[in-house]
């Protein structure tokens, strides 16, 4: 069986929201059946490609799609792009 990839906007939120932080987007190829589990472990290689470690606090999935509730540390980096 052909397994799709689909390009999938993820929105970032701050665990805490201290000041520097906000809600981010990042894109990630998933597969088309992909669940919670997946999704984190395809989170975590691609903050672990950006060289930052012990990104990811939560994931889920609500009405509006994927969601990663991100340690707040992790945004002195740069990386995503800031939802406007």
């Amino acid at each position: 069986m052909l397994r799709r990839k689909l390009l999938t906007t993820v929105r970032c939120l701050p665990r805490c929201g201290f000041a520097g932080t906000e809600v981010r987007l990042v894109q990630l190829d998933l597969r088309n059946d992909s669940d919670e589990s997946l999704l984190r472990h395809e989170l975590l290689a691609w903050f672990e490609g950006m060289g930052i470690a012990d990104a990811i606090f939560d994931v889920g999935v609500d009405a509006d799609g994927p969601f990663a509730v991100v340690n707040d540390d992790a945004y002195a980096s740069d990386w995503g792009d800031p939802l406007l």
